[in-house]
């Protein structure tokens, strides 16, 4: 009997790769029986955590179609060998359903199983969908939204093809998973004291970075304790060096261990990608949302404003964090009742069952 593979193209980003991962391992959960391999580019964030992750990895090589001239001339030929690389994965593995996660990559594998007769499902994390799922999307057998706004950016595909689930979220994030005295002795610092755990996605975040910069001696001054994600982009051995000697500060430029630093924190300082949201969710943790302001369609705040009316979040702008990060996260951190509170409506936007939607549709159409 020949084994039943299914294929998931994901990645670039941590908000794209991480839902998908939650699928994947509900798919080795409870269909262990599948084989699932991931597709992705060799030099970004999925070719590390999918392997740490326990699933196979191929590579395939493409980039978003850039604005300039180079990139534009370039990427015709960048895609067709990408779409062949794609169609000779697929055939080797005898490939019974495509998932595509939204990254530009997902592009050339999904058409490739089109070419082939395999079924494709995508999945859209966003309020505003991304490029490369509006450009799969007529060739999508189903369409997983988490946000029934996105349905709007699909209104040619027949709705029997759309359905609203939420945000898949991985197994581990769950609350229980780690307590939190184990989680604050995992990373080094005081189990007695309150924490913040700060981070700006896989890729940091520059301004998010500069505030931080600015305020983290009045936050150690306040006897806190302090995770801090860079990201890749911020120069952290310079940052190390300044704060060697502080006791209850953890620099990181990327935190694998995720489901610890959740566990470890009272707030989070996090931008307002869909896969952070369902992450707190799901964690009941209180947050000052920084939405991306460069953001397609500004999606990251249209994300973020139904938690904050709803009383589950802050949000503070990109601008404003030089003039209201220290004084907000002081404000919170010191008023246990209001974070108690957020904790609460956090909880009631927790949904758990997204990644078992897909993966029991991925099973039931694998050829």
């Amino acid at each position: 009997m020949i084994q039943k593979t299914i294929v998931i193209a994901s990645g670039g980003t941590g908000g794209h790769l991480y839902p998908t991962i939650a699928v994947a391992e509900e798919l080795r959960d409870s269909h262990p029986e599948i084989r699932v391999v991931f597709v992705g580019t060799s030099n970004r964030i999925e070719a590390r955590e999918v392997p740490k992750a326990g699933f196979e990895f191929r590579p395939i090589e493409i980039n978003a179609p850039g604005k300039s001239l180079v990139h534009l001339l370039k990427f015709p030929v960048q895609y067709q060998r990408a779409y062949r690389r794609s169609q000779k994965i697929l055939r080797e593995l005898n490939a019974g359903a495509f998932l595509g996660g939204g990254a530009y990559l997902s592009v050339p594998v999904a058409f490739a199983a089109k070419r082939q007769r395999i079924p494709i499902a995508i999945l859209e994390i966003n309020a505003i969908a991304g490029r490369a799922n509006k450009v799969i999307a007529g060739s999508a057998d189903k369409i997983f939204l988490s946000y029934p706004e996105a349905s709007v950016e699909f209104a040619k595909v027949p709705s029997t093809r759309i359905q609203i689930i939420g945000t898949p979220v991985r197994k581990l994030l769950e609350r229980g998973s780690v307590d939190q005295t184990s989680a604050r002795i995992h990373f080094g610092l005081d189990p007695a004291k309150k924490t913040l755990l700060v981070f700006g996605g896989s890729l940091g975040a520059r301004s998010l970075n500069e505030a931080m910069r600015r305020s983290i001696n009045l936050f150690l001054d306040s006897k806190m304790n302090v995770i801090w994600q860079t990201g890749s982009s911020e120069r952290i051995s310079e940052i190390e060096s300044s704060y060697s000697n502080a006791a209850n500060l953890v620099v990181k430029e990327f935190i694998s261990e995720m489901p610890s630093a959740y566990a470890a924190a009272d707030l989070v300082v996090a931008r307002a990608g869909a896969s952070t949201l369902a992450e707190l969710a799901t964690l009941g943790k209180p947050a000052i949302l920084v939405p991306y302001p460069l953001a397609v369609k500004n999606h990251q705040e249209i994300n973020a404003r139904a938690y904050e009316s709803s009383g589950a979040a802050m949000i503070i702008r990109d601008s404003e964090l030089p003039s209201r990060l220290e004084a907000s996260v002081l404000e919170l951190m010191h008023n246990d009742a209001r974070r108690a509170a957020m904790s609460e409506k956090m909880r009631s936007r927790e949904n758990i069952t997204a990644r078992n939607v897909v993966a029991e549709w991925l099973v039931h159409h694998c050829i």
